[in-house]
């Protein structure tokens, strides 16, 4: 089925009007906001993914996961009836576009290879319901050479164990890469303002991929760049804020050894423009940081990263870190079977999003330690169900691990007067004036203060 100029034009005039079908896989955190987007840019859009609850939820006019991003739920709430969700690839066989957003985790158990299996079933699954000239595009974060590699290859494959010849990307299809580069919390926003990078090897590609975008943004659509290229973009960005953050919290643990505030420092070195150092905090979290670096490193597996490395060691330290700090006052006190109270579960303030949190790092440490916690997040089951007035009574030491804005609105003196023991310990360096609680009678410590 080798694509002519005659299929070219028909697809850009579907894109244009507006009447291509899309097929997004992955409905989480970035393949959901991508349907809303395109949904409210008049599209019709068809999500699949293997978590039939998820599937379900859509269907029924409810998100896929629990989110504080307002505009999102409002986007969806008025367009959902452009948007349905299934387990079965089916919708594949009439797609115009297919987008794959499926996770590519870690291997994990001290393996730091890329788990290629959700995105290998997707690749299957494509080319086992592919009929026509399909714009096929990798949104996933993955090593680089992977959508021409493991990507293409499991596709083409099984496009031919279903059908009388062979496909060929760029000769049959389209295939391209552009890295999603969403903050949970902020995906509707980011989808359209975030500078997206266009990944093709051949002109007609980035054509069609430059169009099927430009709905979702005027303006910061970068289309020059080949797919390895923009493959390489999205695990080299991130494992550079990985540096960076790790940077900042080596900085507040050496100002905390000289008795300076890592935040007066921070200011400070920030009033030159050429200077940004970010804010230190209690660990790295999320799907990204923790691991595009190491995805990175795997690209080029005979060249040594140490920083990278280096960095990973840092932030996933992190935990332990607060853990020391947290130590260090309890043993001020003597205290029967201290109570320790922990906010927040989500690695990001304001979102259900615990994927590798430092948080359960740090509670990993605490039961280790024989610690009595107790928990609470208010938008993390099951941590939600805690009753927030309540969670202090009798407690010895609050840890402040995501400054979401509902902690931000505590009135501490009234949490003082409930609790034993005033230990506050700051992973966010969250309370701006940490004086003010010293003086109602709390012991502060905060990340590099």
């Amino acid at each position: 089925m080798s694509v002519t100029s005659k299929d070219l034009t028909a697809k850009l005039n579907l894109l244009n009007g507006r009447d291509a079908k899309i097929v997004i896989v992955g409905m989480g955190y970035v393949g959901f906001p991508l349907a809303v987007a395109f949904a409210r840019e008049g599209f019709s859009v068809t999500g699949i993914d293997i978590d039939a609850v998820r599937v379900n939820r859509i269907n029924a006019g409810v998100p896929p996961y629990d989110s504080a991003e307002y505009d999102l739920l409002i986007e969806f709430g008025t367009h959902k009836d452009r948007i349905s969700a299934s387990t079965f690839y089916a919708a594949v066989g009439t797609a115009d576009v297919v987008l794959v957003a499926v996770q590519t985790p870690l291997m994990g158990e001290g393996d730091s290879r890329s788990d290629l299996s959700f995105l290998k079933n997707a690749a299957r699954q494509i080319g086992a319901h592919m009929t026509g000239p399909t714009l096929v595009v990798l949104n996933s974060t993955v090593v680089p050479g992977t959508t021409f590699g493991p990507f293409k290859e499991a596709l083409e494959a099984a496009y031919l164990a279903w059908n009388s010849g062979p496909v060929c990307a760029g000769r049959d299809y389209w295939l391209g890469y552009t890295p999603e580069r969403v903050t949970p919390g902020a995906a509707l926003r980011d989808l359209q303002s975030v500078p997206r990078v266009v990944g093709a090897d051949d002109e007609d590609t980035r054509l069609l991929m430059g169009t099927l975008y430009s709905f979702l943004m005027d303006m910061h659509l970068i289309t020059g760049a080949t797919v390895r290229e923009a493959e390489t973009v999205k695990v080299a960005e991130n494992a550079l804020r990985d540096v960076e953050i790790a940077f900042a919290n080596e900085v507040a643990v050496v100002c905390k050894e000289l008795g300076v505030d890592v935040t007066v420092v921070r200011r400070l070195m920030n009033y030159r423009d050429d200077r940004n150092m970010l804010e230190p905090g209690a660990g790295v979290g999320g799907h990204c940081l923790t691991k595009d670096g190491l995805l990175l490193a795997q690209s080029a597996p005979h060249v040594d990263m140490p920083m990278i490395n280096a960095a990973r060691y840092v932030n996933d330290g992190m935990p332990g870190y607060i853990y020391s700090l947290l130590r260090d006052m309890l043993d001020k006190h003597i205290l029967d079977d201290p109570t320790v109270v922990v906010l927040g579960v989500a690695y990001k303030p304001d979102t259900d999003d615990d994927r590798n949190s430092p948080t359960l790092a740090l509670l990993d440490i605490l039961r280790g330690d024989g610690l009595h916690y107790r928990v609470h997040d208010p938008l993390v089951s099951p941590y939600d169900a805690a009753l927030i007035k309540q969670i202090f009574n009798d407690a010895d030491a609050v840890v402040l691990m995501t400054a979401h804005t509902l902690y931000r609105k505590i009135h501490w003196p009234d949490v003082a007067a409930v609790m034993r023991t005033k230990i506050f310990v700051d992973g966010r360096n969250m309370i701006p004036f940490p004086s003010n609680l010293v003086d109602g009678g709390w012991e502060y410590t905060g990340v590099g203060r």
